[in-house]
């Protein structure tokens, strides 16, 4: 999960899309506390990172409330606090986020789409499965109808979603999920890729909780075997 949330905020700050109709002056203030803010991020300085996205969203407030480049730091700060796991905190950046998305890309935007599952990631750290559950099929519902039934950010929102139903002991709703989700990403990455390994291990929990073991050793196994093969290439 902690690598879709990285995949989902660098997507989410790469689309944000700039306006010309303001003050340069002001828009050259806000990109350079955006620009601070993620170095500090990268450099594992939340503290810093976080004074910065507050004083770019205090300008971008004046861009108005509907204007990605509000969205943008809203989204940064929701990083830096999963990264913190402070969950609870990510979610009201979030949440804001999500509204702006929907009034400006709309409801059933791939935009929007990303948010919901986001928004359903951090309600699962807060181990509120039924508040997360209903955003995780929303966004299904959206990806599969924007992108198609196998693009990789649907395998993406099915292996989160059965997650959660292997974490809430739903097994049987748990293995199709994550069984079409290793599919995509066997298309997507290669049957050999780590990425893979990661959602082999997953299902292989699932086998073994409705106890069939050698099925899930043969899984195990194999996701070992690539992350043996791939070690220091990731």
């Amino acid at each position: 999960m902690t690598r879709f949330w990285a995949r989902w905020a660098a997507v989410c700050l790469l689309v944000v899309q700039l306006s010309p109709a303001h003050a340069v002056t002001q828009e050259d203030a806000w990109q350079l506390q955006m620009s601070r803010a993620m170095t500090a991020h990268r450099a594992g300085d939340f503290t810093e990172a976080e004074s910065r996205l507050r004083d770019a969203l205090r300008m971008a407030e004046d861009f108005g409330p509907q204007d990605d480049r509000l969205a943008a730091p809203l989204l940064a700060l929701a990083t830096v606090y999963y990264d913190r796991a402070d969950y609870a905190a990510a979610q009201v950046p979030l949440e804001r986020a999500a509204e702006i998305f929907e009034a400006t890309a709309g409801p059933e935007s791939t935009k929007f789409a990303t948010l919901l599952n986001a928004l359903a990631l951090v309600h699962g750290h807060q181990s509120q499965p039924e508040a997360a559950r209903p955003l995780y099929r929303r966004a299904l519902a959206i990806f599969e109808a924007e992108l198609g039934p196998e693009h990789l950010r649907v395998g993406l929102v099915l292996e989160n979603l059965g997650g959660l139903d292997l974490a809430q002991g739903h097994y049987a709703e748990a293995e199709p999920l994550l069984a079409r989700a290793l599919a995509i990403k066997e298309r997507a990455f290669g049957r050999e890729s780590s990425e893979v390994a990661q959602t082999l291990q997953t299902y292989a929990l699932v086998l073994r909780y409705t106890d069939r073991a050698a099925e899930a050793d043969e899984l195990d196994a194999r996701a070992q075997a690539i992350l043996d093969r791939t070690a220091g290439t990731n």
